[in-house]
């Protein structure tokens, strides 16, 4: 099974353990990381210059076309900007024009319609929970997780296809594969807060709080992500806040990618765990077994 591997920019720099347990268990799994020259999504220009977005999303799409795989990507911001350029370029012919014509600069040509998947779906779909479950040699029975699924993965389900998008399954199942207990809580489906953090941080502190508080209540040990984004958001932010205002009920971050690889064996530095700002302490007693 071969894919295009797009890391996005705060995987590469920011949460590198992300990267790094990703590599770890894709490699695992029988998946083989294909690494054109993809450069930043545009997600960042997308308020500032539209188009700019748009050409940006479209190179990477078109490198992705000319090997002839599928784009695997980590990163949900990263995710939504693709799917959503590629819908774009499609609804307007005059920006699809002016894409067409940035590409032939640097000897592209866009395809429309490159497959893009997040790194959950992916597993979900395209692995399959048997083929994860196969690998599994350090069950994390016990432990309870909640999961975040986090914005562009589920919203608009018009353009990324996601069935039920306010009440979905996939992660909880793929966090039940590795044993553990997925935990149901209050404004699971809620953003993270982390895309206010610039401009409002007090709005963006309060929904992570009662975010937090929501899955403490519930009895998660973790929250489970799946998004660079959202684990800088409930580990660094989380962490920072925690320090300067002592926040409460805080309940540390793991991203999946760790998660699977602990249960798959691997040791806590194999899944970057020492990264985590805040280390995942419930952890401990399944790797001191």
């Amino acid at each position: 099974m071969k894919v295009a591997y797009f890391p996005g920019c705060k995987s590469r720099y920011l949460v590198r353990q992300y990267d790094q347990a990703a590599r770890l268990v894709l490699g695992q799994l029988g998946v083989e990381l294909v690494e054109p020259d993809f450069r930043c999504c545009g997600h960042p220009a997308r308020d500032l210059h539209f188009q700019s977005y748009v050409c940006s999303s479209a190179r990477n799409l078109a490198l992705a076309a000319a090997e002839g795989l599928p784009i695997l990507v980590v990163c949900q911001c990263c995710f939504g900007s693709l799917k959503q350029a590629d819908y774009f370029i499609g609804q307007n012919d005059e920006l699809r024009q002016a894409v067409s014509a940035d590409l032939a600069e640097a000897g592209l040509t866009f395809s429309p319609g490159v497959e893009v998947h997040h790194i959950l779906g992916f597993l979900y779909d395209h692995v399959g929970l048997d083929r994860v479950k196969e690998e599994i040699t350090r069950p994390l029975a016990g432990l309870k997780v909640a999961p975040h699924y986090g914005c562009h993965i589920q919203r608009p389900s018009t353009l990324i296809g996601a069935n039920h998008p306010v009440k979905r399954r996939i992660f909880d199942q793929l966090i039940e594969a590795v044993g553990a207990a997925s935990v149901e809580w209050p404004r699971q489906m809620y953003c993270c807060g982390g895309p206010a953090l610039g401009r409002n941080p007090q709005l963006s502190a309060d929904l992570m709080r009662k975010k937090l508080e929501g899955a403490r209540a519930s009895g998660a040990e973790l929250v489970g992500v799946a998004c660079p984004c959202c684990h800088i958001q409930f580990d660094m932010v989380q962490h920072w806040l925690a320090q300067q205002f002592g926040l409460i009920n805080i309940v540390p971050s793991i991203l999946y990618p760790q998660l699977l690889g602990l249960a798959m064996g691997a040791s806590a530095a194999e899944v970057g765990l020492d990264r985590n700002e805040l280390y995942p302490v419930p952890l401990q007693k399944y790797l001191a077994a």
